[in-house]
């Protein structure tokens, strides 16, 4: 994000500049002893390239699955974002998302998952249950976090991840819990391998970070005392 770099651009000097920051952060998180490395495509070209960036995209994360089973196996993992607030990601709704993890599970790319974020849900303009059952079988990884959507004029309008519970948010102890449930629902916590579920939150301006982390994890046991 910080680069603007495009993981998914049809300009092939554009994607292997990305793919080649990527495999950068692939050899950083192996020796910091990580089991992954998550990213987000590039913006949405459209619907005239829509269909050539997905075949990028493609491209690029076969080739990182194959780099980063040559550095510890690590997973490769794609998060899924907004395609018109403010990431404008090419991936983008989770029918997309589950289309692209379909194709490359196709390629035997077994090192690779979706990233799902209950934030972002609502910035896809879709309900939790069904961002869950659409990419149900490729997510590896799940983020909780809050976010606001309907109001612009207040602060941590987008995809800024307040605290849980702020004025004008979307997510709360139930939409965690209906969150944890869905995703019991289809299987995701079965695997022998745990997988992984992190909070994703920043304090706004004047927030203390520690009374933030506190918040996150009293929802979480809220949450969790209603499942």
């Amino acid at each position: 994000l910080t680069q603007n770099l495009d993981i998914s651009s049809i300009d092939e000097a554009t994607r292997m500049r990305a793919v080649e920051e990527v495999k950068m952060a692939i050899e950083e998180a192996e020796y910091m002893g990580a089991v992954g490395v998550a990213f987000l495509a590039g913006k949405d070209p459209g619907p005239e390239k829509r269909e050539l960036a997905k075949d990028a995209l493609v491209k690029s994360i076969c080739e990182l699955c194959d780099y980063a089973k040559a550095h510890g196996n690590l997973r490769i993992e794609l998060e899924v974002f907004d395609f018109d607030v403010e990431k404008s990601s090419l991936v983008g709704p989770s029918i997309v998302a589950r289309e692209i993890a379909q194709r490359i599970r196709r390629e035997r790319k077994d090192n690779f998952g979706l990233l799902i974020d209950l934030s972002h849900f609502p910035q896809q303009y879709e309900s939790i249950r069904d961002a869950v059952y659409t990419t149900a079988g490729y997510v590896t990884h799940v983020h909780l976090g809050n976010c606001i959507i309907k109001d612009k004029s207040l602060p941590g309008y987008g995809d800024q991840h307040p605290r849980f519970g702020i004025k004008g948010g979307e997510n709360g102890v139930k939409e965690v819990r209906d969150f944890l449930r869905a995703l019991f629902d289809v299987g995701f916590f079965d695997s022998q391998d745990k997988p992984i579920v992190s909070f994703e939150v920043k304090p706004l301006p004047g927030e203390n970070p520690r009374a933030v982390i506190a918040n996150a994890k009293r929802t979480l046991i809220e949450a969790w005392a209603e499942l």
